[in-house]
């Protein structure tokens, strides 16, 4: 499938022209070699390019117990002014930038939370491959 024409390109893509931060854990990001990430935002990217910038979640510095809390507290969110510092959340918490060939993903899954998805803004329900 052309990289323009792919439901999943498509829709990675129309983040990047909505702004906002997406909350962490609402939409994970699965890549072809079994990594995942969660999407914090998605750099605006041209319609035949190949590759995209997409900010992700940095958990890497919390421990099982630090997450669990941290799940609670987005549950919990109902201020999305909160997700533009991600201290305000943790004080571990950050972001990093996701530099990856279109082809490198495999799907992504949107899990419910209050300010995710954005009102007016369709879910991706299509089959993506």
């Amino acid at each position: 499938m052309k990289k323009n024409s792919d439901p999943l390109h498509i829709f990675l893509r129309s983040l990047g022209s909505r702004r906002g931060v997406i909350p962490p854990f609402a939409l994970e990001l699965a890549l072809v070699d079994g990594m995942y990430y969660y999407v914090h935002s998605v750099e605006e990217a041209e319609e035949n390019s190949v590759s995209i910038a997409i900010r992700v979640w940095d958990t890497i510095n919390l421990d099982d117990e630090e997450l669990g809390r941290l799940r609670k507290e987005v549950a919990e969110l109902d201020d999305p002014a909160k997700l533009a510092d991600p201290k305000n959340l943790h004080p571990s918490l950050d972001w990093g930038v996701l530099r990856i060939d279109l082809d490198q993903i495999s799907y992504c899954v949107e899990w419910h939370h209050r300010l995710w998805p954005v009102e007016g803004r369709k879910s991706l329900h299509t089959r993506l491959h």
